[in-house]
């Protein structure tokens, strides 16, 4: 997982808020970033950025426009095992699934997407063309999705083939045009049609919007002996429309200005009357590159026009000057468009590198790539890049040396819990995050560029039959690993957990956006310099010891039906990747180093119910199993089974000399093999205040020592350790020995 996060630098230059009027407040929720087709976003963009990642390989073409929505998904599609590229899938911002399976158009006429738009609610309408490309006007569909990837109820709608995705009005309605310039609006809940209007020639670029609800759109109406450029009014009135030529994409300034570019590229300017701007046209004496959406502009907060063309990036003025010119070596052809960020920092690539200029055109840096294509923003600080068409990188900020010094190897990770009832394992595990240095959260999240700490779980193998269903509706199945924990929605269970406190936190474990209640990230900052975290996840599905159901399972129809009336293979196990995370402007996961992993074979429930996560303990006597650890920071560990060893402790002396309670852990080989040394006793959960005097080391937050043995614990045999416990408060003394084989460190 990504460990590169992003860090915004603030420079105060002009920036106007776009309005996203109908849209979703995502980072980047439709083609050129905004209805006005701006291409500049309201976030910081990388200032000084680290070595491309790659978070996704879709195998084969990305035919359409990608969206990143504001609950963070990158929703994107056009791609597929198969001849027909009919896919929208939806990621996170490490590549992870968040849908449990991609949404498939359906299969008449080859339909693939081309474009998003996602609108104020989450609802992501989806434009489609027929792929592998059919020959004259082909009927296809547009959809309507809801934010979980299935489909919205009534849709999807006929509509002919499409080059872009729509705009949509502060009011919801859908303005769509087709590939014939059939321009339509639509009823958001339906999609049946207000009004359509036929422009000249074929659809050449997106509708944008100006800030009175105007519509304008770009059609090749040149050719065809009609005009290129049109303008209507929200209720179809033809306002008007000008020039004899081939036209892509408009954009729309912050004060109501129109540009357009043509196929050779000249930059026309006009008033939303359809009055040209003194001192345009510009040529700029090369053509944009060739690509289907038409959109080689971007426009600033400071009114400065941005074009990119094959042969270079050409800013120009609001009076229609040349302010400069960047012409780098390499195709220009291969990514079509600029893009801006809050402070109009430009973004763009030419050949296999991608470039950063500030708005007056200085360099900022250089970073290769191979063959980059489109470009977009998302969280604050990163750029999201598609490179030989079927790859998708991010590029942001190293994490800075003076974060990593607060956050890196600041976690405690302990597992305890019901070792009085039938299970014979720990069944809760704990983590708490300290910053080093003695920092507060507060003070630890400002260094690190964030609003606050939280963390991330993914659950990454799932048994099947699975009791947990995603909301509203979707079984969840061996089939929809690796996914968020709680998923995006949340899960059905939920609701009935902790007094009616959803777990609807996506994509992060606590939720940020709530407070005082069981499931808010506030509850577990238990002090100013510590956040916890808690599970204790239960799978009434897994058998237990020789395959025998849980007792949950047999005295339970709701808990059997849940199952379909049957449990897991014996050994099945779920598995769970933890990780602390940073919270940055804008409610973004940026993903930190400190990460460990785990399982859980616990079979009986929560609180009556199956759960994964929860912040209820398992209850005493539904089931058996319980949690390891097996991997902390990607170094993977060797967990000695429960049932190949059992730990007996002795009683506990206290010595006047050593002012030690001393004792031993006496670990036993129950198992038919032998066990390689060396072994490690892990102390976890050992009661606060009490330490470990005779300790090897520490192992995330717990103290360890290593047994005396050499070579084997052959079954049947023993090894007795010796412990000394320092107790100055005179507590109880409890701890919970887990057994390793090999190194910890």
């Amino acid at each position: 997982m990504n460990a590169r996060i992003a860090k915004a630098l603030f420079v105060f230059l002009p920036y106007v808020g776009w309005s996203q009027s109908g849209l979703d407040s995502g980072p980047w929720p439709t083609q050129d970033h905004d209805n006005r087709r701006s291409n500049q976003s309201g976030l910081a963009g990388p200032a000084s950025p680290g070595t491309p990642y790659l978070i996704y390989d879709a195998g084969s073409p990305i035919l359409s426009e990608l969206v990143v929505t504001s609950d963070g998904k990158i929703v994107l599609g056009g791609f597929s095992s198969q001849v027909v590229a009919n896919h929208v899938v939806a990621i996170d911002s490490t590549g992870k699934a968040v849908w449990p399976t991609p949404f498939t158009l359906l299969p008449s006429n080859n339909e693939s997407p081309i474009g998003f738009t996602v609108d104020a609610a989450g609802r992501i309408i989806v434009a489609a063309h027929d792929w592998p490309d059919i020959p004259g006007p082909v009927p296809v569909h547009l959809y309507s999705l809801l934010p979980n990837g299935t489909s919205a109820p009534g849709w999807p709608i006929a509509f002919p083939a499409m080059y872009q995705p729509p705009a949509i009005a502060a009011d919801g309605t859908i303005y769509q045009m087709d590939e014939l310039a059939v321009l339509r609006a639509l009823r958001p809940a339906d999609g049946s049609a207000l009004w359509q209007r036929h422009l000249a020639g074929f659809s050449q670029g997106a509708i944008a919007l100006d800030s009175s609800g105007n519509l304008y759109a770009g059609t090749d109406g040149g050719t065809y002996g009609g005009n290129g450029l049109w303008s209507f009014s929200p209720s179809g009135a033809l306002r008007w429309s000008l020039l004899s030529d081939n036209l892509g994409t408009p954009v729309v300034s912050p004060s109501d200005v129109i540009y357009v570019a043509s196929q050779t590229g000249t930059v026309y300017a006009f008033n939303t009357s359809g009055v040209a701007r003194p001192g345009w046209p510009f040529s700029s004496g090369a053509s944009p590159p060739p690509d289907g959406q038409q959109d080689p502009l971007a426009v600033g907060g400071s009114g400065t026009v941005y074009l990119k063309t094959v042969s270079s990036v050409v800013a120009i003025n609001s009076n229609g000057t040349q302010k400069w010119r960047f012409s780098p070596e390499g195709d220009g052809s291969l990514s079509p468009v600029v893009v801006l960020d809050k402070d109009e920092n430009v973004y763009f690539a030419f050949g296999n590198t991608v470039y950063s200029l500030t708005s007056s055109g200085g360099s900022r840096w250089s970073v290769p790539l191979n063959a980059p294509g489109r470009l977009y923003l998302g969280a604050s600080g990163v750029l999201y890049v598609v490179s030989g068409g079927h790859k998708l990188y991010s590029i942001q900020v190293e994490l800075s040396q003076s974060c990593v010094a607060v956050v890196q190897n600041a976690l405690s990770v302990s597992i305890g819990g019901q070792l009085h009832s039938l299970s014979l394992s720990p069944t809760t595990i704990q983590a708490t995050f300290t910053p080093n240095s003695g920092f507060t959260l507060n003070q630890a999240a400002a260094i690190c560029g964030f609003t606050n700490f939280d963390w991330e779980q993914i659950i990454t193998n799932l048994p099947d039959p699975s009791p947990f269903i995603q909301n509203p509706d979707i079984q969840l199945t061996s089939a929809s690993t690796p996914f968020n924990d709680p998923p995006l929605g949340g899960y059905t269970y939920c609701p009935n957990v902790g007094n009616g406190y959803p777990c609807t936190s996506y994509p992060f474990y606590w939720n940020p956006n709530t407070t005082g209640t069981p499931w808010s990230l506030d509850t577990y900052e238990t002090t100013p310099t510590t956040l916890s975290f808690y599970d204790s996840p239960a799978d009434p599905c897994l058998s237990g010891p020789f395959g025998i159901p849980s007792w949950a399972y047999l005295t339970s129809p709701s808990i059997r039906a849940d199952c379909g009336n049957s449990t897991a293979p014996y050994g099945s196990h779920l598995d769970f990747t933890t990780q602390l995370v940073g919270i940055l402007p804008g409610g973004i996961l940026a993903p930190l180093p400190d990460k460990w992993t785990w399982t859980d074979t616990y079979n009986g429930t929560v609180g009556g119910i199956a759960t994964t996560a929860s912040f209820l303990p398992v209850d005493p006597g539904s089931g058996t199993g319980g949690i390891t650890i097996t991997s902390v920071n990607s170094v993977q560990l060797n967990p000695v089974p429960s049932s190949q060893v059992a730990t007996t402790a002795s009683g506990l002396a206290y010595s006047r000399v050593s002012q030690t309670f001393n004792g031993t852990v006496t670990i036993k080989n129950v198992g038919s093999s032998a066990i390689n040394a060396p072994l490690q006793i892990v102390l976890m959960s050992l009661t606060p205040g009490v330490t470990l005097v005779n300790a090897t080391g520490s192992f995330v937050g717990n103290a360890f020592i290593t047994s005396p043995l050499l070579g084997t614990l052959g079954p049947g045999q023993s090894s007795v350790v010796a412990v000394q416990l320092r107790n100055p408060s005179n507590a109880i003394i409890n701890f919970t020995p887990v057994i390793y084989s090999g190194g910890l460190n």
